[in-house]
């Protein structure tokens, strides 16, 4: 590997396959699904052995030499470590889109309900200032909330 094969990169990476899936139970979630994990874990695991040659200082070897019993144990714990962060990277991204639009739904919702409480309460459609003052959501968003609304309802 530090020799530059990229043979020995497909099987390691094959070697390593048991032990990403293991990895992918601990962060698979119901929005977060294994077979993806699995995929981030197997390609954060190639990113860290292309890196390697540039790191055999670090575990005190060179392309000529054997890996010892700490250095193996010292290159797997790094390995490892990568596939771990790239699992936990997607996983947040993901979850970060899903608190996203959990967020727009809310206000949507939020705008829509005031919306109809202001107009039974006043007789007449609320304006953009008085759905803000009820929702204390800004007005920007208030304006495309409701112009969203009026293009799904144009929709046949």
């Amino acid at each position: 590997l530090l020799a530059g094969e990229e043979s020995v990169m497909e099987e390691i990476s094959h070697q390593w396959l048991k032990k990403i899936i293991r990895i992918a139970e601990e962060y698979a979630t119901a929005n977060v699904f294994l077979e993806d994990l699995v995929q981030e874990g197997n390609i954060a695991l190639l990113l860290g052995l292309r890196k390697l040659p540039e790191r055999d200082s670090e575990y005190g070897m060179d392309s000529a030499e054997k890996l010892g019993a700490a250095q193996q144990e010292r290159l797997e714990e790094y390995l490892e470590e990568l596939v771990r962060e790239g699992m936990q990277q997607y996983r947040q991204e993901l979850e970060g889109e899903a608190d996203s639009e959990n967020t727009i739904l809310a206000k949507v919702s939020l705008v829509y309900e005031a919306r109809k409480a202001l107009a039974e309460e006043n007789g007449t459609d609320p304006t953009v200032q008085e759905l803000c003052a009820y929702t204390r959501i800004p007005p920007e968003e208030i304006a495309d909330i409701l112009t969203l609304h009026e293009k799904a309802r144009k929709k046949p």
